[in-house]
């Protein structure tokens, strides 16, 4: 295995771990709370903000690259951002 994906299996074993002491010193009960008052607009709104966000992200890559003379396509941009 080579360093780069080490790295990245410890950055997840390091979130888990995050995310397991949150739970345990919290409990699942405000969780379950806050995921209970989501409602179909709050989602579609969020999901439709992440859109926009991760498309405007790539655009900007797309523009970078163009200054650098380089061909990057937006919707590779974002598959590749995403």
């Amino acid at each position: 295995m080579n360093a780069r994906a080490l790295r990245a299996r410890l950055g997840t074993i390091a979130g888990a771990a995050v995310l397991a002491v949150v739970l345990w010193r919290v409990g699942t009960g405000a969780f379950l709370d806050g995921v209970r008052r989501i409602d179909a607009t709050t989602l579609l709104a969020a999901l439709g903000l992440g859109l926009l966000t991760t498309v405007f992200s790539a655009w900007r890559w797309c523009v970078v690259a163009r200054a650098l003379r380089i061909r990057l396509p937006l919707g590779r941009a974002v598959a590749d951002y995403y």
